[in-house]
Parts: structure tokens; sequence; C-alpha cells
């Protein structure tokens, strides 16, 4: 799903913006709905761009190819080698293991 895609300080970001523009002239009401409007726009091409690139993950996993993902956090950053051969699987736009859960857009392709 696309949403999954979109950062949350996006919709945050949004929110606040609206309620600005209605405290405002309208002249300034135009100005922030048209920002609001861009931002919007940017972030929804990064999520469209970030849901292929996890299809595309998705696509070479199941054609058996070994897959270097990251586990993001606050810490650290984790690399994985996320494949068949070991037992890894795929739930929606997710690789899963016994205990690890990886967006696959976080992966490449290992050659």
């Amino acid at each position: 799903m696309l949403l999954e895609y979109i950062p949350y300080k996006l919709i945050f970001l949004s929110i606040i913006v609206i309620f600005v523009s209605i405290n405002t002239t309208n002249s300034g009401k135009f100005v922030y709905l048209s920002a609001t409007i861009f931002i919007i726009f940017i972030f929804t091409l990064v999520g469209v761009h970030l849901q292929s690139t996890a299809k595309e993950n998705i696509q070479m996993f199941n054609k058996n190819k070994t897959l270097d993902c990251i586990s993001q956090s606050y810490y650290s950053n984790t690399h994985y080698n996320v494949s068949l051969k070991n037992h890894w699987r795929v739930d929606k736009n997710y690789f899963l293991n016994d205990i690890y859960r990886i967006r696959a857009d976080n992966c490449e392709v290992i050659h």
C-alpha cells in the first residue's frame, strides 16, 4: 500500500499548514495550501519510488537472488543477507525471518 511509504511527518506538516492557513488572509491561504499540495505531491512521488523498489526487490527475492537489507533503528543500522536459502519469506512488502521484519525497499541485490 502506498500510504505505508509516505512519512508520517508529511501528515503532521500538512495538518499544521492547513490550521495555519485557516487564520490567514485569502492570499496567505493560497500560499499555504499551495505549499501543502506541493509537499504532498513530492512525498507521494517518493512513496511511489519506494513502493516500486520494494516490488522489484520482492521479484528478485522470488527469483532466488540474495539481497543485502538494512534494518534501521535509532541506534544503528544492521545488514542482513536475505534469501530463500536463509529461510526468509515475504509478507506484503516485508521480508520476515523468525524474529526479524525488514521493509523490502531497504534492500539491494547482491551481485
